[in-house]
């Protein structure tokens, strides 16, 4: 493989982190109103059609069809079910117990669960330098968290904490101290749909890996949502709520997953795992330059953090 091969999956990593960091500062307005799995639908809704007239334009159809198996299809119900499912649904537990910061916190330490699963499992051999920069790169990102950023809005599928406006089922309560299991289940969970999706995109084109994934999600997503809340929260935008974000959806929905599978399937799994976990670190430089967050040191140390674990992941 080419240097410029080895280099195309950490950077396709890092750009998932970036459209998610752009998309979720339109997706926070819309939580306000609606529930989490209403702005992870419309995200479905509008990144499954424009991922399958990508895949028919680049004529890809056949091809992809022909190295589906059971296997693959078995590690999209992964994904989905990790994500969509069980992954988020106890990030939002969590986030009743803790709050979203700590919840976050605890969650994002997702990366070092794959690095460590690649190692044990996958004999993917990482240098020290490596390891110190996954590392240093959670760190950052934790610091970030933990410094009151909006980060709560930025956990993968999740956009904001407050998102669930009808009461859960009393099935749903956790007692508070069960807070942190949560949370830490939730980050192995987010570790499992890291892996999940570096093996669904194995030898497959990553539009079609999309198109898989998330006609799965498609029928997974809504049912699991009106399980947490009930059924009178399925209830689609209108165009006026849609229309001024319509620009985000169509970046963040098309090309985001795009990023996203071909990051992980192209880049060593604890390197490609901690360059998509940076959205909570990249949207605090976003926010600030738009006007939406205020400077802080703590803030600033986290992201400085961040860029110096990506030079020296990329280094080693």
């Amino acid at each position: 493989m080419s240097t410029s091969a080895e280099f195309l999956g950490p950077l396709a990593s890092f750009l998932a982190s970036l459209t998610w960091a752009v998309g979720v500062l339109g997706y926070a307005k819309l939580s306000d109103t609606y529930p989490a799995y209403i702005i992870n639908l419309h995200r479905i809704l509008v990144g499954l059609p424009a991922a399958c007239l990508i895949l028919t334009l680049m004529g890809g159809w056949g091809e992809s069809l022909a190295l589906v198996n059971g296997t693959k299809v078995g590690w999209a119900v992964v994904v989905v079910l990790s994500s969509y499912a069980f992954g988020d649904a106890l990030f939002f537990m969590a986030t009743k117990r803790l709050g979203g910061p700590g919840a976050l916190a605890i969650a994002s330490v997702y990366p070092l669960w794959s690095a460590l699963y690649g190692a044990t499992f996958e004999g993917q051999v990482l240098s020290s330098t490596q390891i110190t920069a996954i590392v240093v790169v959670v760190a950052g990102v934790v610091a970030v968290i933990l410094s009151g950023a909006r980060s709560e809005d930025l956990a993968p599928g999740i956009p904001r904490v407050q998102e669930i406006q009808t009461p859960p089922r009393r099935f749903l309560r956790v007692p508070q101290p069960w807070g942190f299991v949560l949370a830490l289940l939730a980050s192995l969970c987010w570790s499992m749909n890291t892996i999940a999706v570096s093996k669904l995109g194995e030898g497959l084109n990553a539009v079609f890996v999309n198109v898989l994934r998330l006609s799965i999600a498609l029928v997974l997503c809504p049912l699991i949502g009106v399980a947490m809340n009930n059924r009178a929260s399925l209830k689609l935008f209108t165009w006026q709520s849609f229309k001024p974000f319509a620009l985000v959806f169509g970046v963040e929905s098309i090309m985001g997953p795009i990023f996203y599978v071909y990051g992980l399937s192209h880049s060593p799994l604890a390197i490609g795992a901690a360059l998509t976990s940076l959205a909570p670190a990249i949207s605090v430089p976003v926010a600030i330059a738009l006007g939406r967050e205020k400077f802080s040191w703590l803030k600033s140390a986290g992201i400085v953090a961040v860029v110096l674990g990506i030079w020296l992941m990329l280094k080693g």
